[in-house]
């Protein structure tokens, strides 16, 4: 079984061969075992060859395509360069003034064209490999919004600058919900996995959470359940504690927690309502530490959690580097099949009902 059918057949209350689990970015960090960089990652053998490794070592079946932090900045205008690691990093924003606002809804089209390309890529994949699912990742309009301005804008926005800022997160939001219309009149439904690390309670308040993010992301939410039928999993990076109650009541399926929170106490304050995900440290236990220490982490993961009463998926805190040893990736996904066959217990109905 791989990983995507796992994940499904599990959160439809079925048994199946193992817990779910993901280790993110683990494609990257093989294609650089592999030799490559992220720019052969653009030449189309490459890209299967390297998909086709995961499938063998890891279970992988599922390729996400979609847009991250400053995806959406781009195609309105931000200037954007790409680092070593193959990260895009925006130099010049967009929207410096917000006399400029106006200007970018005029851009709504540009933008669009833009996602067709993203979707000509998807297409494509699935045409030479038919094996694999397409997903979608994509970001919440909050931090979106970070590639279209700079945070730290943003942030000030948020003390002198409200209502303009909560237009430009409208446009965000809309330009959001474009996305899951045009990726699903594609490929049809799936699981849509939403990151937000602008939202991070790292980065802002729990009041700012509340005036700024919360509306748009729980809006975004509730629209892509009633396109897809499916609810989406999300990942926020960081401290998130604050935040879980008002995530309890939200159109979520999975929560991808990063390792700075304590496992057990998200299943405590989530299971009825939310599945967890995660949190093995990416850095100091995935890259540097030694196939015991993996082990270990997963060992009491398994202990705190194995019984969450909407279900459990192992994973990564955040995602791991490309540098990570091909053996800790490895040896991840041993440990967790050696837990053996996994149901969630006292499974009553999809977590999409």
């Amino acid at each position: 079984m791989k990983s995507y059918e796992r994940l499904e057949r599990y959160l439809n209350g079925e048994e199946v061969d193992s817990f779910p689990f993901e280790v993110f970015s683990s494609t990257q960090a093989l294609a650089h075992f592999m030799g490559y960089d992220h720019n052969d990652l653009q030449d189309e053998k490459v890209y299967d060859e390297v998909i086709r490794e995961a499938f063998n070592k890891f279970d992988t079946d599922l390729v996400r395509i979609g847009y991250g932090q400053s995806t959406i900045g781009k195609f309105l205008g931000s200037k954007v360069r790409v680092n070593e690691h193959g990260n895009e990093m925006v130099q010049e924003f967009v929207l410096e003034d917000y006399k400029d606002l106006e200007k970018l809804y005029q851009k709504k089209n540009d933008v669009k064209r833009e996602f067709e390309k993203i979707i000509e890529f998807g297409r494509n994949i699935k045409k030479r490999n038919d094996f694999i699912h397409i997903g979608s990742g994509m970001n919440a309009p909050f931090t979106t919004a970070s590639g279209i301005r700079s945070a730290e804008n943003i942030l000030r926005d948020t003390r002198k600058n409200k209502e303009k800022l909560k237009e430009l997160l409208e446009l965000s939001l809309e330009l959001n919900i474009e996305w899951v219309k045009a990726f699903t009149s594609e490929f049809g439904k799936t699981r849509f996995h939403i990151a937000d690390p602008v939202s991070s309670l790292n980065l802002i308040s729990i009041k700012q959470y509340e005036e700024f993010s919360k509306p748009y992301f729980s809006r975004l939410v509730d629209k892509i359940r009633e396109i897809t039928g499916i609810k989406p999993q999300i990942h926020i990076c960081g401290k998130s504690k604050k935040m879980w109650p008002f995530l309890k009541e939200m159109n979520i399926s999975i929560f991808s927690v990063d390792n700075i929170e304590d496992m057990k106490e998200v299943k405590e304050a989530l299971e009825d309502k939310i599945a967890i995900m995660g949190n093995v440290d990416p850095v100091h236990v995935m890259k540097f530490g030694k196939k015991e220490d993996i082990r270990e982490k997963l060992e009491i993961i398994y202990e705190d959690c194995k019984d969450s009463k909407s279900g459990l998926i192992f994973a990564t805190g955040c995602d791991i580097a490309k540098t990570c040893p091909i053996e800790n990736i490895e040896e991840f996904v041993k440990v967790v099949k050696s837990f053996g066959k996994a149901k969630i217990k006292n499974f009553s109905k999809t977590l999409d009902k």
